[in-house]
């Protein structure tokens, strides 16, 4: 059984909803009085590399451990761990394990 909105409680919605559009509006005259602006949305900038997407079953396809990428890209773990704690695109942990992902490391690496 479902019951008819209180009139009441929509009425008391309505005007809150407009006392909020009355206080933007304010506040947006406001800042633009002082010469107040709201900062630009920092946007990420694309990856120069298709992005693997983090699901398991691409472990071992798109994604490779840390050791396995030592060993195709012809360098040492420790270098390859370090690239995966610093650039959080090309990496992905799962417990303790460090995962790359083959085209992310490969442009980091300078091989594309």
């Amino acid at each position: 059984m479902t019951s008819a909105p209180d009139p009441q409680l929509a009425s008391k919605l309505d005007a809150a909803e407009a006392a909020l559009a009355l206080a933007s509006r304010i506040l947006a005259d406001v800042r633009r009085s002082i010469g107040h602006h709201e900062p630009a949305l920092e946007e990420t900038p694309p990856a120069p590399f298709p992005e693997p997407e983090r699901r398991a079953d691409l472990i071992g396809i798109e994604w490779i451990e840390a050791g396995e990428a030592a060993r195709r890209f012809r360098t040492s773990k420790s270098k390859i761990r370090r690239l995966c704690r610093t650039n959080p695109r090309i990496s992905w942990r799962i417990g303790s394990r460090w995962y790359a992902s083959l085209p992310g490391m490969a442009t980091k690496l300078g091989f594309k």
